[in-house]
């Protein structure tokens, strides 16, 4: 159970999915980070028309598109951090909230470094990938056993 501002007691749920969220926007932050902090410029300029544009105009562009990116990137630190505390106050402990976050930043940040950037990903990586998703599973099913047996205490 979970007491809020206004004194109400609410069940302890929404957790998971809140963590899920806060590990998107933390994916989405570090891809606007690659954007706006590439040394080349090569990834952000894929998204000007500099045939269309003088040379002056594109420079100018780029270093607008990469401001815009900056500023996301500050956007998306600021919502993965209030999801992921809102997550910290609904799941059965802080490890499910931690873990669940970082292992769906892990995953989305992956996706995203190959739809967007063409990285490859070797089949050790998917195996590393696999086990972190395996041990939090067994961290999920086992905290949510681990509550179930303190409200059965409870009862009694």
């Amino acid at each position: 159970m979970i007491f809020t501002s206004n004194s109400e007691i609410m069940p302890a749920s929404g957790g998971f999915s809140l963590s899920v969220c806060a590990g998107l926007c933390a994916a989405l932050a570090s891809v606007n980070s690659k954007l706006a902090l590439d040394q080349n410029g090569t990834t952000i300029k894929l998204a000007v028309p500099c045939n269309w544009l003088s040379k002056q105009n594109c420079f100018f562009m780029v270093i607008v598109l990469r401001c815009v990116c900056v500023i996301l990137m500050l956007v998306f630190n600021a919502a993965m951090w209030a999801l992921f505390v809102r997550a910290l106050n609904r799941c059965s402990s802080t490890v499910e909230a931690a873990a669940v976050n970082s292992v769906s930043n892990f995953f989305f940040t992956a996706v995203f470094g190959k739809l967007l950037f063409g990285e490859v990903l070797a089949l050790l990586w998917w195996l590393g990938a696999s086990v972190i998703l395996f041990g939090l599973v067994m961290i999920n099913y086992g905290s949510s056993d681990q509550v179930t047996q303190q409200t059965d205490k409870k009862d009694r």
